[in-house]
């Protein structure tokens, strides 16, 4: 399959997924059955081979016991890849034969509510839609205590791999791709579906062309006035694509959806993205705040018409926007078409002129320089995809350019002053959940900082015992958010940026203790989650190295001991088994993995049971089938003992008996068809008598037996046949003989016939030398008799020079050139018993000659004749009475 992408949490990237190396927020699978490079992006890192075959994944634990079983009319195959919200498996709808992509939600988030519900919600709202460019939801249900939806299995490749790999597109693939996604989005938009994560990653572009919207993970249903299951503080979506409203942290509707496909176009348009920074925060920010440079100033070959109906998506007022997907696409229609859009020279100036700066109502009488901070930290600080980009950016090499494909150098970010975004916190007395990016985990609001002496810029003493007392508490959101507020007000206040650090090494110190006492308790999933958090806010230090190399031998441990016990029980060995989950629960004894394993060995083991009888039915039936040569039998029986026994001795040397005999026959059936093909009766009956000796009855036997027999006959008529045909052709060529000899035949007859003679008969014939002979002979007594007629001119009338250069007999030649002065001569020559030798010849020539006074006679004259260069002469020319 070329490729295969659902867009979802299970397709690993790396940052570079778009043509942009900004910050990005989502792991996904671009390509399910090509090799793909591993990503690692917080607690995951997955390898997925050409094929899906197999899945490698390092900080998660994984398992494939889901494989092979029936979850009502769908059939769970390969393990595509996995990620926070879900994984994906190749697998087949069984009822109508076809393949089905197979999303599974996690045990450990089955048993959270909210993200059981979100994960049902993706799947209802995109089975509701019925667009060719949108992936299709076949039915979802829960089996065996996992939640799952089956879903459309498509070959090709997202957009973002299909830009990185090809570069930036023309600017009519640009925009017929923007006007399917937009289609899709109209769709979307009738049953009031806001997806919330556009971007070229999800959408897939078929190897028909066509572009599908896939990954509604992050979906909204517009008449939920409360953000669906968007959590209070949460940012969803992939900072590069936010639209000004999801950067504030406001309710979404379908317009938001079309800003980030305005982003998506200024992508393709310009083959850079429109803002770009060193974190989200300052992403988010440019998105609220900052004008894009209108694309024509990026790419000058970008068209008026083009640029307007990009910028018009990217109206930082909702209102100043196209208002539907239809009308998005109306205008896309026109551009595609050759024709304008609907916008007038009026508005299409004012888009470039960018629109106003987007203020909340109730901050208008607020100081800008106050208002800076709150609008940051209360729309991102909380936000799962800042803290991946904050990640991100500190475990990149400071001086690493940024990219994009085909475009010069980005612009210049735009960073506000805003505090670092930092790791997830986890509420005291909780259970860490894994976060999975970019699924949303509920953080707390910031809030104001009440202290008995709180001002409006309080002194460094009381912002550090502040700041400590908030820690102490683990109140860390609330102490970034003062942080945050004075360094906007004192920028270089050296005490103000100092209060960063201590925050985090607080909230580090906290995140590794907490970590260590999962990994004491065997508790892995949550110590990788912890762990993922810690690194996110102190980076790669010493001791989370340490932690993570503790946790990745613990959980390669886990790991092997549950492969032994799957291989103990492959084996038919019950303790072995028993005793490697032993040990597996020793290192983690609440992984959901081992329950599986046991079932899986439980279910192992019997099938070994039932292995050994169904060997010995085997091997019975195939020594019976072979006792009667039945090899087709024998073959099929011996091959699925060894199927269920691979190291059944019995079967493997039944399946080389009837290898051996299968040679034997085929060998001597070989010999059979050889001769054949060679018209060989003689060798085919010798064969032919070999293969009935080993095997009388066998089907081969009987084909070589009758195909002899057939041989034999075809022989004797073709016999008969050429028999009959070598009659008829000798007489023709004595024929053919006789009408050389006869004066009256033309020679372009004689021709005809004898080229039709050699081209039926084959060129050669024996009588070929003979009938050529003979028709030259023929040719050159033509030529003779020409001759003679000349001399007979030359004779009469007297010409002695022309008579001496046909005669080269001086006597018979002076004898003739004396007759012309002879009155009343007749002269006329004939010839007959013509016989040419190469260039030489005789024949007997007959004058008719008479003279006044001489009466009429007949003269005969034996002559030899000459071939030269100048034609026939006569050499000689004796009477012969």
């Amino acid at each position: 399959m070329g490729s295969t992408s659902h867009n979802d949490p299970t397709r690993p990237t790396d940052a570079s997924s778009s043509p942009s190396s900004s910050p990005d927020t989502a792991v996904t699978i671009s390509d399910f059955n090509r090799p793909t490079r591993a990503a690692e992006h917080l607690d995951t890192a997955i390898t997925v081979p050409a094929g899906g075959a197999a899945t490698t994944f390092t900080g998660t634990a994984a398992s494939d016991v889901l494989i092979g079983q029936q979850w009502g009319d769908f059939l769970v195959g390969t393990l595509l890849g996995r990620g926070g919200m879900g994984s994906v498996y190749r697998g087949k709808q069984i009822s109508l034969d076809r393949e089905v992509a197979i999303k599974v939600l996690p045990p450990h988030l089955s048993e959270n509510q909210g993200f059981r519900s979100r994960f049902q919600l993706e799947a209802k709202a995109v089975a509701r839609l019925d667009s060719p460019n949108i992936i299709k939801v076949y039915g979802a249900g829960e089996a065996n205590g996992h939640h799952y939806f089956a879903m459309e299995f498509v070959e090709g490749d997202d957009l973002a791999v299909t830009v990185r790999r090809n570069g930036k597109p023309t600017r009519q693939q640009a925009l017929g791709w923007i006007l399917q996604a937009a289609l899709g989005l109209q769709a979307a938009g009738e049953f009031g579906i806001v997806h919330r994560d556009i971007k070229p990653a999800n959408m897939m572009l078929t190897k028909k062309g066509v572009v599908k919207l896939m990954d509604f993970g992050l979906v909204k249903q517009g008449n939920d006035t409360h953000g669906g299951l968007t959590m209070t503080g949460t940012v969803m979506g992939t900072v590069s694509y936010f639209s000004p409203e999801q950067g504030r942290g406001e309710r979404c509707d379908s317009r938001t959806d079309l800003y980030a496909l305005g982003i998506v176009l200024y992508e393709f348009l310009t083959g850079k993205l429109p803002f770009t920074g060193e974190d989200a925060t300052s992403i988010i920010y440019q998105h609220i705040h900052v004008n894009p440079v209108p694309p024509r100033q990026v790419d000058p070959s970008i068209t008026e018409d083009c640029q307007g109906v990009c910028l018009k998506c990217l109206q930082k007022n909702t209102a100043d926007r196209y208002q539907s997907a239809a009308e998005l696409v109306a205008d896309l229609e026109r551009l595609v078409r050759g024709d304008r859009p609907d916008i007038d020279a009026a508005e299409m100036e004012r888009l470039k002129q960018g629109s106003t700066l987007y203020v909340p109502k109730h901050h208008i009488h607020s100081p800008p320089s106050r208002l800076l901070g709150p609008l940051i930290i209360g729309a991102v600080t909380v936000s799962i995809a800042a803290a991946t980009a904050v990640w991100l950016t500190r475990t990149t090499p400071a001086n690493e350019p940024s990219s994009a494909v085909g475009a010069p150098a980005q612009q210049p970010a735009v960073t506000p002053p805003a505090p670092r975004v930092v790791g997830v916190q986890t509420p005291p007395g909780s259970v860490p959940v894994p976060v999975p990016v970019p699924v949303p985990v509920p953080v707390p609001v910031p809030v104001p900082v009440q202290t008995p002496s709180a001002v409006t810029t309080p002194p460094a003493a009381t912002l550090a015992s502040t700041v400590q007392a908030l820690c102490a508490a683990e109140r860390f959101t609330e102490a970034r958010a003062l942080v945050a507020t004075e360094q906007a007000q004192r920028p270089n206040d050296a005490t103000v940026l100092s209060q960063t650090k201590a925050i985090d090494a607080a909230e580090g110190t906290l995140l590794l203790a907490r970590a260590r006492a999962a990994l004491t308790a065997g508790n892995l999933s949550q110590a990788d989650t912890l762990i993922t958090s810690a690194r996110g806010v102190l980076g790669p230090s010493a001791e989370v190295l340490a932690l993570s190399q503790d946790l990745a031998t613990r959980t390669a441990r886990l790991t092997e001991q549950l492969a032994t016990a799957l291989a103990h029980a492959t084996a038919g060995h019950a303790e072995g088994a028993a005793a490697a989950l032993v040990e597996a629960k020793k290192l983690s004894p609440n992984a959901a993995q081992i329950a599986q394993t046991e079932e899986a060995v439980r279910n192992e083991l019997a099938r070994q049971a039932a292995k050994q009888a169904a060997l010995g039915s085997a091997l019975s039936a195939g020594n019976a089938a072979y006792a009667t040569l039945d090899l087709e039998r024998a073959d099929a029986a011996y091959t699925e003992a060894l199927r269920l026994d691979p190291g059944s001795q019995a079967a493997a040397a039944g399946r080389t008996s009837v290898a051996d005999k299968r040679a034997q026959l085929a060998a001597l059936f070989k010999a059979v068809t050889e001769a054949i093909t060679a018209r060989n009766i003689a060798a085919a009956e010798t064969a032919q008598k070999l293969l009935v000796a080993a095997a009388p009855s066998h089907p081969a036997t009987v084909e070589a037996s009758t195909r002899v027999s057939t041989l034999r006959e075809e022989l004797l008529a073709e016999k008969r046949a050429a028999e009959a045909l070598e009659a008829q052709r000798t007489a023709r060529a004595a024929a053919f003989l006789t009408a050389c000899a006869d004066v009256q035949q033309p020679i372009s007859k004689l021709e005809t016939e004898l080229a039709a003679f050699l081209r039926e008969a084959g060129a050669k014939r024996p009588e070929r030398a003979a009938l050529e002979l003979a028709l030259e002979d023929r040719r050159q007594r033509d030529v003779v008799i020409e001759l003679l007629a000349a001399l007979d001119e030359a004779v009469l009338a007297g010409n002695a020079a022309d008579i001496t250069a046909m005669v080269h007999d001086s006597t018979h030649a002076t004898a003739l050139a004396g007759l012309a002065s002879q009155p009343g001569l007749v002269f006329e020559s004939s010839m007959s018993d013509f016989k040419r030798s190469g260039d030489t010849a005789t024949t007997n020539v007959h004058i008719r000659h008479a003279l006044t006074s001489f009466p009429e006679t007949t003269l005969h004259y034996a002559c030899e004749l000459a071939h030269t260069s100048a034609g026939w002469t006569i050499t000689t020319a004796r009477r012969t009475e």
